[in-house]
Protein backbone atom coordinates (compact mmCIF):
# COMPACT_ATOMS: atom_id res chain seq x y z
CA UNK A 1 0.00 0.00 0.00
CA UNK A 2 1.56 3.34 -1.03
CA UNK A 3 2.12 6.09 1.52
CA UNK A 4 -0.37 8.93 1.19
CA UNK A 5 0.29 12.52 2.19
CA UNK A 6 -1.35 13.37 5.54
CA UNK A 7 -1.96 17.06 4.75
CA UNK A 8 -5.64 18.03 4.87
CA UNK A 9 -7.27 17.68 1.46
CA UNK A 10 -4.23 15.96 -0.04
CA UNK A 11 -3.89 12.27 -0.82
CA UNK A 12 -0.82 12.35 -3.08
CA UNK A 13 1.38 9.30 -3.34
CA UNK A 14 4.84 9.04 -4.83
CA UNK A 15 4.93 9.56 -8.61
CA UNK A 16 7.22 11.01 -11.28
CA UNK A 17 6.19 14.54 -10.27
CA UNK A 18 5.56 14.10 -6.53
CA UNK A 19 7.79 12.71 -3.79
CA UNK A 20 6.68 11.69 -0.30
CA UNK A 21 8.75 12.06 2.86
CA UNK A 22 8.43 10.26 6.19
CA UNK A 23 8.24 12.47 9.23
CA UNK A 24 11.70 13.16 10.65
CA UNK A 25 12.91 11.44 13.81
CA UNK A 26 14.70 14.57 15.01
CA UNK A 27 12.36 15.96 17.67
CA UNK A 28 12.60 19.63 16.66
CA UNK A 29 11.65 18.90 13.05
CA UNK A 30 9.03 16.34 14.07
CA UNK A 31 7.31 18.98 16.21
CA UNK A 32 7.50 21.55 13.39
CA UNK A 33 5.97 19.19 10.82
CA UNK A 34 3.30 18.03 13.29
CA UNK A 35 2.37 21.60 14.20
CA UNK A 36 1.92 22.48 10.52
CA UNK A 37 -0.35 19.51 9.89
CA UNK A 38 -2.36 20.36 13.01
CA UNK A 39 -3.12 23.82 11.61
CA UNK A 40 -5.76 22.12 9.47
CA UNK A 41 -6.16 18.78 11.30
CA UNK A 42 -6.61 19.49 15.00
CA UNK A 43 -5.40 16.79 17.39
CA UNK A 44 -3.66 14.88 14.58
CA UNK A 45 -0.71 12.76 15.77
CA UNK A 46 1.95 11.32 13.44
CA UNK A 47 2.59 7.60 13.17
CA UNK A 48 5.65 5.73 11.93
CA UNK A 49 4.09 5.61 8.45
CA UNK A 50 3.00 9.28 8.24
CA UNK A 51 4.27 11.16 5.19
CA UNK A 52 4.05 14.58 3.58
CA UNK A 53 4.40 15.10 -0.16
CA UNK A 54 6.67 17.51 -1.98
CA UNK A 55 3.71 19.78 -2.76
CA UNK A 56 3.92 21.08 0.82
CA UNK A 57 7.55 22.18 0.83
CA UNK A 58 9.35 25.21 -0.54
CA UNK A 59 11.35 24.25 -3.61
CA UNK A 60 14.50 25.59 -1.92
CA UNK A 61 14.04 22.99 0.84
CA UNK A 62 14.47 20.15 -1.64
CA UNK A 63 17.51 19.17 -3.62
CA UNK A 64 18.12 16.53 -6.26
CA UNK A 65 20.62 13.83 -5.49
CA UNK A 66 22.12 12.42 -8.68
CA UNK A 67 23.58 9.48 -6.74
CA UNK A 68 20.22 8.46 -5.29
CA UNK A 69 18.09 9.70 -8.20
CA UNK A 70 15.41 10.97 -5.83
CA UNK A 71 14.43 14.12 -4.02
CA UNK A 72 15.71 14.40 -0.48
CA UNK A 73 14.90 16.95 2.17
CA UNK A 74 17.49 19.11 3.87
CA UNK A 75 17.64 19.09 7.63
CA UNK A 76 16.08 22.55 7.88
CA UNK A 77 13.06 21.89 5.70
CA UNK A 78 10.33 24.52 5.74
CA UNK A 79 6.74 23.58 5.10
CA UNK A 80 5.07 26.00 2.72
CA UNK A 81 1.46 25.09 1.92
CA UNK A 82 -1.35 24.01 4.23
Amino acid sequence: MPSRCVAAGCSNTSSESVSVYKFPKQETLLKQWTKQVQRTRANWVPTASSTLCSEHFELSSLHFSINLCSYLYKKKTTILYF
